[in-house]
């Protein structure tokens, strides 16, 4: 509502204060009509000044700022609506106004005081719908960034999937290759028992398990021509899969000096590298490692069990670069 109209309508009030101490000058039913108009535009008035929103609070959740910010449209709309009905009465009085001030110019002189009143509170009014328009403006400029911070986790959210994605089809690909080479493993030693050889897949990876009586005499880390003639057909099954690692692992039973076994069970595994690099396997595929008597896989209370303590694992895993560089990306 402009300053103009609220000036009229100040005006337009004292006028009436005016006339009520006037009943000489104008008709009981006249004064009875203006009567009505004054108490119809006071409680108008008291409606408008009544009109105050509490400055909202941006919460720090998006959900609950557009919330706010719907509620404060909507007021404002309301707030639009009165306006507009109040400028049709206050349009109305002031014909009324004008008329009256025909017949009653010579009281004008004394409403400067009460017209100054109402020129107050309309100012005060103007201010309060100033701050709720800066409050709704401020509402609009939070959402905003709310929305960007939104748009940027979006993009985030699409980087990640698309990486666990890419994770998930890399893992596939691996697992899907680890099975075939186990396959391949299996299909290749098929002529060894199961005492001298096994192939098992534990945690991604395959344990080509090979006793030590395939592959040594007791006590000694030189291979046989068996364990040799093994030997050379597991490293052409490695030297089609060259994104491999291999890692050999010499294990003895606790029978004899701790030291030693361990000692001896390095050397094995050492002897049983060599025989693979000779036949075509990349070196720098390949760790040796001896594990002595400190990885059984039965208890050393048998001597079946002690026999299948001796060995040398040849431990294939699945080359994890492209995994480690998805992640870190």
């Amino acid at each position: 509502m402009n300053s103009h109209i609220m000036k009229n309508i100040q005006i337009v009030i004292f006028a009436f204060s005016i006339i009520l101490m006037l009943p000489c000058c104008v008709s009981k039913k006249k004064f009875l009509e203006i009567e009505l108009e004054r108490n119809h535009f006071k409680d108008k008035f008291d409606e408008l000044r009544e009109v105050k929103a509490d400055k909202a609070v941006v919460e720090s959740k998006l959900k609950i700022t557009e919330s706010t910010l719907r509620q404060t449209t909507r007021e404002l709309e309301q707030l639009t609506v009165q306006t507009d009905q109040l400028q049709r009465d206050n349009d109305r009085i002031l014909k009324r106004y004008n008329e009256i001030i025909e017949d009653n110019k010579d009281v004008l002189s004394t409403a400067s005081v009460e017209k100054l009143t109402l020129e107050e509170k309309l100012s005060q009014q103007e201010k309060e719908l100033d701050a709720k328009q800066r409050e709704l403006e401020g509402l609009e400029y939070v959402l905003g960034q709310r929305e960007g911070s939104l748009e940027d986790l979006r993009t985030d959210l699409q980087s990640r999937e698309q990486r666990v994605n890419e994770l998930e089809t890399l893992l596939n690909s691996k697992d899907a290759q680890m099975s075939q080479l186990r396959q391949s493993i299996q299909q290749t030693l098929r002529g060894f028992s199961a005492a001298d050889l096994s192939v098992t897949e534990r945690n991604g990876n395959i344990y080509v398990s090979l006793s030590s009586d395939l592959l040594f005499k007791s006590g000694s880390d030189q291979i046989d021509w068996k364990g040799k003639n093994a030997l050379k057909q597991v490293a052409e099954v490695m030297n089609t899969n060259d994104d491999i690692d291999i890692n050999v692992e010499g294990h003895t039973d606790n029978v004899g000096n701790p030291n030693l076994n361990w000692d001896l069970s390095v050397k094995r595994a050492t002897a049983v590298v060599k025989v693979l690099t000779t036949n075509g396997v990349d070196p720098s595929r390949i760790i040796a490692s001896g594990r002595g008597l400190y990885a059984p896989i039965l208890p050393n209370d048998t001597e079946v069990n002690r026999s299948k303590n001796r060995r040398t694992d040849i431990i294939l895993s699945p080359k994890l670069d492209k995994l480690y560089e998805i992640i870190n990306n």
